[in-house]
């Protein structure tokens, strides 16, 4: 009867990428037995501050006294290379086979495989094997407690909230560079200007790349419809222009 029995530890935090640590732990081990042989295989991707894509791999094929005309082999791979395969044969009698293999810095994964299998004494065949296959290296995860890196343009910090008549809404400008101005704009439904009607502006410093804007819709149930915010910027390097948009839907709802 074939034993086989499998441990799976996963921990993942942080996130990886160049000049960011990623503190990694993953670790697996099967072990099949089918007398006279047995094997035994762990892997281990591990990561931390001194060995971020550390691989480890252990193999371990084994028989007793009761094994004749058996073979033990161990095998090694990555997945950008060639296996490493290490037989032993003949086997008739009790041996004990392992070996081990270290890769530091790799991306890539691999497996480790054991097997064993040949005669007992009575001549009845018999076999053992176990294997492990080591994943590549994880993506990168978002890590906890930081926000997404905000997107070039405006967008409503009210997002789930829609706009009524009467109401107050924010909103959020974030340039492609350091601006020397910005000028807000409010066109209505029913305005045919170009831009609508300006409400305020903000000077730069020569570093800021975010403005916020306050506007109270019309009130009153025939103040409905597509409203467009329009931002002018102009760069603080060169005073070069251009403009974000963004259409606010407002609705009785």
């Amino acid at each position: 009867m074939k034993l086989s029995h499998v441990l799976l530890l996963i921990i993942f935090s942080g996130i990886f990428s160049v000049g960011v640590v990623i503190d990694i732990s993953l670790a697996e081990s099967r072990y099949d037995e089918d007398m006279p042989y047995e094997t035994y295989v762990r892997g281990l991707r591990s990561g931390g501050d001194e060995d971020r894509l550390h691989v480890y791999m252990y193999a371990r094929a084994s028989s007793t006294d009761r094994a004749r005309n058996g073979t033990l082999v161990i095998e090694f791979a990555l997945d950008n290379a060639l296996p490493e395969r290490l037989p032993i044969s003949p086997v008739n009698r009790h041996y004990w086979h392992s070996d081990s293999r270290t890769f530091p810095f790799e991306e890539n994964g691999g497996y480790v495989q054991a097997n064993a299998y040949g005669l007992d004494t009575g001549g009845a065949p018999h076999s053992a094997s176990a294997r492990i296959d080591v994943p590549p290296m994880p993506p990168p995860t978002p890590q906890q407690g930081t926000d997404p890196e905000p997107q070039v343009g405006i967008t409503s910090t009210d997002s789930d909230d829609t706009a009524s008549p009467g109401e107050t809404h924010d909103y959020r400008l974030i340039t492609d560079a350091p601006y020397y101005w910005v000028g807000w704009y409010v066109k209505a439904p029913w305005d045919t200007s170009d831009r609508g009607s300006f409400i305020t502006d903000e000077l730069g410093d020569g570093t800021k790349t975010e403005s916020t804007f306050s506007y109270t819709y019309p009130s009153g149930s025939m103040h409905t419809g597509d409203f467009l915010i329009t931002a002018v910027i102009y760069r603080w390097s060169d005073m070069s222009q251009y403009e974000e948009t963004y259409t606010e839907t407002v609705s009785l709802e």
